[in-house]
């Protein structure tokens, strides 16, 4: 049904087996562990790899974020972190 969360349709299915029910869960949750590994190494390499840009990121975190408190909003006003 259409409000049924998907673990529940998986288990209704009788289509896979626990197991297989299990490690696709599995699958999803790692899937976004992964995807934010990934995209944080790639942002640290490159702004490793250029100095300048790592210097300027730097600087508009400083300007926007000062002594904190830091907050998710706070990034409408950093573009460079966009």
């Amino acid at each position: 049904a259409q409000g049924t969360p998907y673990l529940y349709r998986l288990l209704d299915a009788d289509e896979l087996t626990t197991e297989e029910v299990v490690l696709n869960v599995a699958g999803l949750l790692q899937g976004g562990v992964d995807t934010t590994a990934n995209t944080l190494g790639w942002l640290l390499t490159h702004l490793a790899a250029h100095p300048e840009a790592q210097e300027a990121v730097a600087a508009e975190a400083r300007t926007v974020l000062g002594d904190g408190p830091y907050a998710a909003e706070a990034l409408t006003d950093m573009p460079m972190l966009r």
